[in-house]
């Protein structure tokens, strides 16, 4: 049988964390479906972005899957920090849903199974701005440029891609 001094405690303690849950702030993540192209170069997939843009529409990626070729992404670079053999570029890992620079000139930055790593961006040139992919192996370093899109996936009873050209498949 409880005593009245323990059912006190337990109601306290019930108190207490409702408290502390009503306190928490409830974050719904987007995720989006990705794809860029350029000579050689396939890469696709979904990223996971905070549910709320900054001031300049951005959204932060939290998370990415997908691949390039045949090759598996196995993790997002943190931002603020460089892929390797790209030191002096920074990803920022910022998107927006619209406009010709969806991607930053910093762009985000992921790691892949073979050891290489990707940081797709927008480049801004005096001869013409576009997408473009800064690719890094141990071995060797390349820049070309890509045609980059994104969109957040539709939620709900009735969604459907955002993309229409399969890019779950990267084709």
């Amino acid at each position: 049988m409880l005593s009245s001094h323990s059912l006190k405690g337990h109601s306290a303690s019930v108190i207490l964390l409702t408290g502390l849950l009503t306190c928490l702030e409830v974050q719904a993540n987007i995720t989006w479906e990705w794809k860029y192209s350029g000579p050689g170069i396939k890469a696709c997939g979904t990223l996971q972005t905070t549910d709320t843009p900054n001031s300049s529409g951005f959204y932060q990626i939290l998370s990415i899957a997908g691949r390039r070729g045949d090759d598996q992404i196995t993790g997002l670079f943190f931002a603020g920090r460089a892929i390797p053999g790209n030191a002096s570029y920074p990803v920022d890992n910022l998107i927006k849903a619209t406009g010709n620079a969806q991607i930053t000139v910093h762009g985000f930055g992921y790691s892949l199974a073979s050891g290489a790593h990707s940081n797709p961006y927008f480049k801004e040139a005096p001869t013409g701005s576009g997408y473009a992919e800064v690719y890094t192996t141990p071995g060797g370093f390349s820049e070309v440029p890509t045609e980059f899109k994104a969109a957040p996936l539709e939620t709900g009873e009735h969604s459907s891609p955002a993309i229409d050209d399969k890019t779950s498949k990267c084709d």
